[in-house]
């Protein structure tokens, strides 16, 4: 068994070996792991990391405050150890009650193992999709937009609603709601066109996740020209 500490970062050079631990696991574990830019990682309230002779051999960090979301990585060679379950332990004992998540690739059993371990015994998976082709249209009617939040009308009627959060590196579409009375008449599909026709020359990768049940609003994002790049798994406690 490998002699390990559970640290928060002390210096600058904890943060960039992140990078390093990414590009391990993703050529160990023939995964195309997302890392976040350093600039959102600098965002992030609680980080950890795991240490062995003053080697960084993981990480977990808490990406969302709000969301109490929680993400984390080991190096293969030192996986089967207690050293992601550990951290897991660390960044929990910092968050407020409520619902935590943490969040992982489903090819990734280890953390599922270690998470359910833990009591995160709820579980869902989401698409990750991206925009990956011109499909643009600007909304015909009037758009209110508030703190990231754009409410469409048509003819003083309140459509439906959908809000951006912004990176500095992504667009991500969050939260597309159609009023029950409006919905099955295509207006989905067009406040995501209207969203596109904002931001589709940013410069930033358009991205937004949908639950993989939802197959429906799966099909109504792969018309409007999303793809689906990735899977995510979370487990609830």
């Amino acid at each position: 068994m490998v002699n390990f500490s559970i640290e928060p970062p002390t210096e600058q050079n904890d943060c960039k070996s992140i990078e390093n631990i990414f590009c391990i696991c993703s050529k160990e574990d023939d995964i195309n792991y997302i890392m976040p830019s350093f600039d959102e990682i600098k965002t992030y309230s609680n980080i950890f990391f795991a240490k062995a002779d003053s080697k960084v051999i993981g990480f977990i960090w808490n990406c969302d405050d709000e969301l109490n979301e929680v993400f984390g990585m080991v190096i293969p060679t030192y996986r089967k150890q207690g050293v992601f379950k550990k951290l897991l332990s660390a960044i929990t004992s910092k968050l407020p009650e409520g619902t935590i998540t943490f969040y992982g690739r489903p090819e990734y059993s280890l953390m599922g193992k270690c998470a359910t371990e833990l009591g995160y015994n709820t579980t869902r998976t989401e698409l990750l999709m991206t925009y990956s082709k011109g499909y643009e249209e600007e909304w015909p009617d009037d758009v209110f937009e508030e703190d990231d939040c754009f409410c469409y009308y048509i003819k003083d009627d309140f459509i439906g609603r959908c809000s951006i959060y912004e990176t500095p590196s992504t667009i991500n579409i969050y939260d597309v709601y159609v009023f029950e009375k409006h919905q099955n008449k295509g207006y989905g599909k067009r406040i995501i066109k209207d969203i596109l026709w904002n931001y589709c020359n940013s410069g930033k990768e358009i991205i937004l996740q949908v639950t993989e049940d939802n197959q429906s609003a799966v099909r109504c994002y792969k018309s409007c020209g999303f793809t689906i790049k990735d899977a995510i798994i979370f487990y609830s406690k």
